[in-house]
């Protein structure tokens, strides 16, 4: 009994050890990153703080961040009281990196040409980090990163921005979209089309397309078509290649949500807002924008659309599905009147021939009596 009674009371001694060295090695950590704060003291740092530098201090950052959070968030979920030592140190230090890197470095505004390759990779570091632990405020953070990365090759012109933004972010729409252990938010494609509408149209639409009908779940393909909803419009200041963008994924958004309007789970009252809004940009695209093989396309929506607004309890989704499909028939009569133009134009042209020649035809019986 003595035995085990010391042995314990070594445990007990040798723990509140470790405990002490961890919160003393907490507190110079703290001490060290006022220092760091110091080298960035205000908003017009980017004066006398190449954005290069700024860039390298969020991956050492973040990486410590993220390791500090596990270790957190493994002590709350853990029975033992003893294991909570240091949180509240840990807490302290978290909340000073995230204010920093939000505060400071998530607004630097970048003035010089960055290097394409040094921030693909850090984008690509910036989402296995957002990957190591699920949770929102981390979420959050990453994805204001991100869009800062991708935003300081913009610099180097637009086609170097929407290369760089593709390559993250279609694989993010595909992982997020189709991996249960996904650590992906929908609010990572939101920042983005927030910071860059045009950029994010380029980047997002096609996946995000493919996500509507692909995705693993009824809730994430609604979300989807969110998304689209939000990006699938032009703005004044849209060029004709954006445009034509849009022409050659309207044909697949159609057949998207002709399979959607026929799916019971995205027909529910939760998730038929987000497909009819799509439904409603791509209609009004099409009016505008399209060309009869869109119109074409859009007219097999008219009876899934009939049948939605019959069977729907919903007032405004009866009075949405009517109006558009209101518009889908205006558009399939410019086909028609379209069509119908050019032969009325032949027949107009024929006929007046057909009266020149008689007129002649008289005129020559008339010299020929005479």
């Amino acid at each position: 009994g003595a035995l085990a009674q010391l042995i314990k009371l070594k445990q007990e001694a040798r723990k509140a050890g470790q405990n002490k060295r961890e919160k003393n090695e907490l507190s110079n950590r703290v001490r060290c990153f006022s220092l760091l704060e110091a080298v960035f003291p205000n908003k017009k740092r980017s004066k006398t703080i190449p954005n290069n530098i700024a860039l390298m201090t969020i991956l050492p950052l973040l990486r410590t961040r993220t390791i500090l959070l596990k270790s957190v968030l493994a002590s709350e979920n853990s029975l033992s009281q003893k294991s909570t030592n240091c949180v509240a140190e840990k807490r302290v230090l978290i909340d000073r990196i995230t204010s920093f890197l939000e505060n400071k470095i998530g607004k630097t505004h970048v003035v010089e040409k960055m290097n394409f390759d040094a921030c693909q990779t850090l984008s690509k570091q910036i989402i296995i980090e957002l990957n190591s632990v699920s949770s929102a405020d981390h979420c959050k953070l990453c994805s204001s990163l991100l869009v800062l990365v991708v935003k300081s090759v913009g610099e180097n012109g637009p086609e170097t921005l929407r290369s760089l933004s593709k390559s993250i972010y279609d694989e993010a729409v595909r992982e997020w979209s189709q991996k249960r252990n996904s650590n992906i938010q929908s609010l990572v494609f939101d920042d983005f089309i927030s910071a860059c509408p045009s950029d994010a149209k380029f980047a997002l639409l096609s996946e995000l397309i493919k996500a509507s009908t692909e995705a693993r779940s009824h809730y994430l393909k609604s979300e989807a078509f969110r998304m689209i909803s939000e990006l699938f419009h032009v703005n004044e200041n849209d060029n004709l290649e954006l445009k034509s963008m849009l022409q050659e994924n309207s044909t697949g958004l159609c057949a998207s949500i002709e399979a959607a309007l026929g799916d019971d789970g995205l027909i529910k009252a939760k998730r038929i807002r987000d497909v009819l809004k799509a439904t409603e940009k791509l209609i009004d695209f099409s009016s505008i924008h399209g060309d009869e093989k869109l119109r074409n396309a859009t007219g097999k929506l008219v009876t899934p659309l009939q049948a939605l607004a019959s069977t729907s309890g919903s007032v405004a989704v009866k009075s949405l599905c009517k109006k558009m499909e209101k518009s889908i028939e205006e558009g399939l009569e410019q086909n028609t009147s379209s069509d119908v133009a050019p032969r009325n134009e032949r027949k107009v042209g024929s006929g007046t021939s057909s009266k020149k020649s008689k007129k002649g035809k008289k005129k020559n019986k008339k010299k020929g009596k005479k």
